[in-house]
């Protein structure tokens, strides 16, 4: 899910560096666009869908142009630009393409088999609670993700490989198989 990459190739053109230029609803909508052609195969359309309209409408409230263009150029500005889009254009998303990825590597792990032979229900209470806790903190988890690994730049690769999203995401499995036992 490289879509901050697809984001920066949307803005190639530069700007002059002192206004702050607001990304209209013609950028956000061939953002939007380019979004869905993107290969995610741990996404199902629907949750791509959510993905990239949320993270369109995002850009247009919280990111300018410029600060776009700044996040592929090597200056000090460049990792505070990726840090806003993370925080502000990304977090706030996350709860959908998480909970796909969260019930399609719960189904397909053979540690779910062993706890339990009612999957779908367990990795389906799992993967909602975890978009759930997601859509209401998940700035503050990129928040915590940036503090321990501040070289973050793609989404979805830093909340998934996380060692404390890991055992959150952990817990809540627990947590629904004591729930559905």
């Amino acid at each position: 899910m490289r879509f901050i990459l697809t984001l920066l190739l949307l803005f190639s053109v530069s700007a002059p560096a002192h206004a702050q230029t607001a990304i209209g609803k013609n950028t956000a909508n061939a953002y939007y666009l380019n979004c869905l052609k993107q290969d995610a195969p741990t996404l199902s359309e629907e949750s791509k869908n959510m993905l990239c309209s949320c993270t369109a409408a995002n850009m247009m409230r919280h990111m300018s142009v410029e600060d776009v263009q700044t996040m592929s150029s090597s200056t000090p500005q460049a990792r505070e630009a990726v840090n806003k889009m993370l925080i502000y254009v990304y977090a706030p998303c996350m709860e959908f393409p998480a909970k796909d990825y969260y019930y399609k590597t719960c189904l397909s792990s053979p540690d779910t088999a062993k706890i339990s032979s009612q999957q779908k229900p367990l990795c389906d209470c799992m993967s909602s609670e975890i978009a759930e806790f997601l859509s209401k903190n998940a700035s503050g988890v990129f928040l915590d993700i940036l503090d321990r690994q501040p070289d973050v730049v793609d989404p979805m690769t830093a909340l998934t490989e996380d060692p404390e999203f890991k055992k959150f995401a952990e817990s809540k499995l627990l947590g629904c198989y004591a729930q559905n036992r």
